[in-house]
């Protein structure tokens, strides 16, 4: 059969415009085909296996609270965890909010309603420094009921559990033999520090704690604190932890060391043998006025609940001098520490960073770590006589054959805001 030159040419041209989408075409068939059998073999291999089973959450939320009292979770009874296995509905990590702490421990403070606003500036600071990770409890008290907004104000900071407390009559007021003629007005400032000196350990919210950790409005942490100081002062046998050390107002403390004097002589063999009474006197032997700033003090709470101390606080406290004088709760506690002690169960924290209104303690460095925000050049404390006075009473008595001294350079006098 004859074909024309021209029609060959023009099969030749359909060929060549078709030839690749038919090729194109067969590939693509037979990947298509080949990933059709690889997922079929897949489905098989999955209907051979047994269906995981389910996740129940069984965690209660935290929110909202029982009473207005006590921050006591309400359980979501939604999820049923009867059948649930018993490492994880049971069980918590003892930092979980809810979980059982290593140390029976709690950040306490007593302050008023008034102080919310310094009080949450408070708990912000120390929730993103320390107690986020943590999560101990707080314990606030007030000789007055809270109002619900101080209560929801503080509450909504924290995921921990949340306590809040009124004082009694009997540890906030006047005792019957105060001299009335001689001591007229009544000052809140003044039951506070007789209060914090001999009842704040007592009160029902507090029974159960092994340490406490005082707090106070208006204050700033400036380091992250990355270990548990509770935990800490355990396992190390410390009693009592402070971070700024300062000279009390004379005229506020007149009699109290003559006092405290009286009280020791009156009961020997009170004072421990490696105690830490050179602190609290100067070259010459007279009562310095040398103090453990109580606004930070983290505490053995058997301390206070001691033979000794509680002897010494009631002895104070008839003779009046918190009405009289204006005897601080930090004089009382840092004199008792300095004698009833041994010198090395008591722990001044360098390491934390913190600031009281008018004063600031820096750790040395801080303007180079990147856990710490202050400038250590506006921080005397680390300088000031009484911490100078401790370090040096302390080595004495702990290492009396050191000759290294403690300190060398300027030594700065503090005193505190008189209240």
């Amino acid at each position: 059969m004859f074909v024309s030159r021209t029609t060959s040419s023009r099969y030749r041209r359909i060929f060549l415009k078709y030839f690749p989408t038919l090729i194109i075409g067969i590939l693509a068939g037979y990947i298509a085909g080949t990933r059709n059998i690889a997922l079929e073999e897949i489905r098989q291999i999955r209907r051979g296996m047994p269906e995981p089973e389910p996740q129940v959450e069984c965690m209660p939320e935290r929110t909202p609270y029982n009473t207005a009292e006590e921050a006591e979770p309400i359980y979501d009874d939604d999820t049923d965890c009867d059948d649930a296995d018993e490492d994880q509905s049971v069980i918590l990590d003892q930092y979980h909010p809810h979980g059982e702490k290593p140390v029976k421990a709690a950040l306490v403070a007593l302050v008023r309603n008034s102080d919310l606003f310094g009080m949450r500036q408070t708990i912000r600071q120390i929730e993103d420094r320390f107690n986020s990770r943590f999560n101990y409890p707080y314990i606030f008290l007030n000789d007055v009921p809270f109002t619900e907004e101080f209560k929801t104000g503080v509450r909504i900071l924290t995921n921990a559990n949340v306590s809040f407390g009124e004082l009694d009559s009997e540890s906030w007021g006047m005792p019957e033999w105060i001299d009335r003629e001689r001591y007229e007005m009544v000052k809140s400032y003044r039951k506070m520090c007789r209060f914090q000196s001999g009842f704040m350990h007592k009160h029902p919210l507090l029974a159960e704690l092994e340490f406490y950790w005082r707090i106070e409005p208006d204050v700033e942490f400036f380091c992250d604190q990355e270990y548990d100081p509770f935990v800490f002062m355990k396992q190390n046998g410390l009693k009592y932890g402070w971070v700024i050390g300062m000279t009390e107002f004379m005229d506020t403390v007149a009699t109290l060391w003559n006092t405290t004097k009286n009280f020791v002589g009156q009961h020997p063999g009170i004072v421990h043998p490696a105690n830490l009474e050179r602190w609290l006197l100067d070259d010459a032997g007279s009562y310095n006025g040398c103090h453990f700033w109580t606004n930070f003090e983290i505490v053995d709470l058997s301390f206070y609940r001691s033979p000794e101390y509680e002897a010494y606080f009631q002895y104070l406290d008839r003779a009046g001098g918190f009405f009289y004088e204006r005897w601080g709760d930090a004089p009382v506690h840092s004199i008792a520490a300095a004698l009833f002690l041994n010198a090395s169960q008591t722990h001044w924290f360098e390491d934390i960073g913190y600031f009281h209104p008018a004063v600031s303690k820096c750790p040395s460095g801080s303007n180079t770590r990147t856990k710490c925000v202050c400038d250590p050049m506006r921080s005397f404390v680390e300088n000031s006589y009484c911490i100078v006075r401790y370090k040096e009473s302390k080595q004495m008595v702990l290492d009396p054959e050191a000759t290294e001294p403690v300190h060398t350079g300027p030594v700065f006098m503090a005193v505190p805001v008189l209240g």
